[in-house]
């Protein structure tokens, strides 16, 4: 049994599914995510659950990250940070929230259905809210708050098939931000550190890729953030490197750290 929201009524339900996984038409594995190298299986299950509760598999094929969060977690506050043109403009803040009506727009369980818009929004209060377009360098340091707040986050990859790479980076794909670090070991360096969900696949040159020239350069930062080598599908970009590769962030402006108090209990 998986519980999750149905956004339709922002209803918590309990979605059974039972042990059996799909293969794909081909026959070459499973349908949806993989078992990951260690065997797992939850992951599975999870996707088997909100496909289930989307109305099939059709429903999820694709969609938006922020709305994986919203039937994950229940929460409303999900926000799209978009550049507004080209690589030197800012970024505008949007969602989901009317600004004439001051309501949320009414959601479909499955991402193709429902609102599929975007609306102008404030950012979120943790790193200062307001309305204003930011420059990179202020989308990276309300990032840090978030990162400090908790919130999770993710960022999109510019427009394209997820058959292509840029520099090892998937087109047309989300990734992971798990961590972001200002001014690391001391040093006036900024850092992301990032997932591609699909668990290997990582960014093939610059600075901090894996055994890249910046660890060596500044092994204090080396000392600090302990970077492994091995294709996990996790790395560390610089902040510039980053905003380079990619066009959009995701926030879900909800405190992970009570669901682990939670959990505790």
């Amino acid at each position: 049994m998986v519980t999750l929201w149905d956004v339709t009524t922002w209803k918590e339900v309990d979605v059974v599914v039972d042990e059996r996984l799909c293969r794909r038409a081909d026959g070459t594995g499973v349908l949806g995510c993989e078992l990951s190298k260690e065997g797992e299986l939850w992951a599975c299950y999870l996707e088997k659950a909100i496909a289930a509760h989307c109305g099939g598999w059709d429903k999820i094929d694709g969609g938006a990250t922020v709305h994986a969060w919203a039937l994950l977690l229940g929460s409303k506050e999900r926000y799209t940070i978009q550049r507004k043109g080209g690589p030197a403009s800012k970024f505008g803040c949007f969602g989901a929230r009317n600004p004439n009506t001051g309501k949320w727009e009414r959601l479909a369980n499955s991402p193709h259905e429902g609102f599929q818009g975007l609306w102008p929004m404030d950012w979120p209060e943790a790193g200062g809210g307001g309305k204003a377009n930011l420059s990179a360098e202020e989308v990276f340091a309300r990032m840090c708050a978030w990162d400090d707040a908790n919130y999770l986050m993710a960022a999109g990859t510019k427009t394209g098939s997820d058959k292509n790479r840029t520099n090892g980076i998937v087109d047309g794909h989300a990734y992971s931000v798990l961590e972001c670090v200002n001014d690391a070991a001391g040093t006036p360096v900024d850092l992301l550190k990032v997932r591609n969900p699909w668990g290997s696949g990582e960014v093939e040159e610059g600075m901090w890729r894996d055994g890249g020239p910046g660890w060596a350069e500044y092994p204090q930062i080396a000392a600090l953030l302990k970077p492994e080598v091995k294709d996990d599908g996790i790395f560390w970009l610089s902040k510039e490197e980053f905003f380079t590769h990619f066009a959009n962030v995701y926030v879900c402006a909800v405190d992970m750290a009570a669901f682990v108090a939670h959990d505790s209990a």
